[in-house]
């Protein structure tokens, strides 16, 4: 049985790892953090893949490989021994009102490179809403939280998330809509 050491748990190292097992490869990893992965990037939302907001500064390429990555994630999970969460609904760009102009670009940018494939729609929450009065209040308070949470200054940094209310079963944002 062939064998690979690889530095590196993070997701690339765990991917290259679970294809290896699957192949009959002996692996071992090597890396500083604990088992479960805490440190590494797919914990949080830097572990998202989004194609269209990478291709405003990447090469099209890149754009590919995301694309080809949203087919693949299914699989790779599918192939796992335990359920993992995951959820495949696109990319939501959100700009301020005074932004509008960046946000053109952006999207003109993006069209410019992807042409007719480019899959793009200009959305207000406000005017979707059932309650646009209640949606409007809602972003102002959003924004305003923000504002505070910005004031407030930098938290200390921590090894682990520690929730600031009981969590009993699935958080209501991984639950799926009736």
């Amino acid at each position: 049985m062939p064998s690979v050491g690889i530095a590196g748990a993070g997701l690339t190292g765990r991917l290259l790892a679970f294809a290896l097992l699957q192949k009959g490869w002996q692996i071992t990893l090597f890396d500083s953090d604990q088992r479960t992965g805490g440190q590494s990037a797919a914990v949080v939302a830097a572990g998202m893949l989004a194609p269209y907001a990478e291709l405003e500064t990447a090469e099209p390429l890149v754009f590919g490989l995301g694309q080809r990555s949203l087919e693949l994630w299914p699989q790779w999970l599918a192939a796992l021994a335990e359920p993992v969460f995951f959820q495949q609904t696109g990319t939501l760009l959100i700009a301020h009102r005074q932004d509008r102009a960046d946000m053109e670009r952006f999207v003109s940018h993006i069209r410019a490179k992807l042409g007719e494939r480019a899959e793009l729609q200009s959305l207000s929450a406000i005017a979707l809403a059932d309650d646009p009065v209640l949606m409007a209040r809602g972003f102002a308070f959003a924004v305003q939280a923000g504002r505070c949470a910005f004031l407030a200054g930098p938290l200390q940094p921590r090894d682990m998330a520690s929730p600031s209310t009981p969590t009993l079963g699935m958080p209501f944002w991984h639950r799926q809509s009736s």
